[in-house]
């Protein structure tokens, strides 16, 4: 995703190579390593972070700012996308979501049952007498994430 702003100080990157002319606003925990599919195959772009963080919604917000490209979730920049405060961008390339170190694919249907997070979680509700809300079993499809 891209602002408007940025758009106009800096131009569109029309390929994910000329990622590596821009300023990327990374999640931490997934590294400078943007792995994207193409026609062709796969890409691996290693970008420069300008901003990394571990908080989506701070990332959102300095890109909407215009300080750089964002991969981030759909769903996550649905109201800047509807207000046009951010843009979509390299939607031939969509990111990939497997064998790469961020899968872009959604959690498992039960991931009660199969994380140590929601084994505990389960635990702790199993000990005060209360059953856990089931989780959604929605799936949001790997091209919901976009740069």
């Amino acid at each position: 995703m891209i602002s408007p702003t940025y758009l106009a100080r800096c131009g569109a990157p029309t390929h994910p190579r000329d990622l590596v002319q821009h300023d990327c606003l990374t999640f931490a925990t997934t590294g400078l390593t943007w792995d994207f599919e193409s026609r062709r195959g796969p890409i691996n772009v290693e970008v420069k972070a300008r901003l990394s963080a571990n908080d989506s919604q701070l990332l959102l917000r300095a890109a909407i700012a215009g300080m750089g490209v964002e991969r981030i979730a759909r769903h996550v920049a649905q109201p800047a996308l509807s207000t046009g405060e951010l843009v979509p961008l390299l939607v031939d390339y969509p990111f990939r979501s497997s064998g790469s170190k961020h899968s872009d694919s959604s959690p498992p249907d039960r991931p009660d049952q199969t994380s140590c997070i929601g084994q505990s979680r389960s635990a702790l509700f199993q000990a005060a007498g209360r059953s856990p809300r089931k989780p959604s079993k929605q799936r949001r499809p790997a091209s919901d994430f976009s740069p």
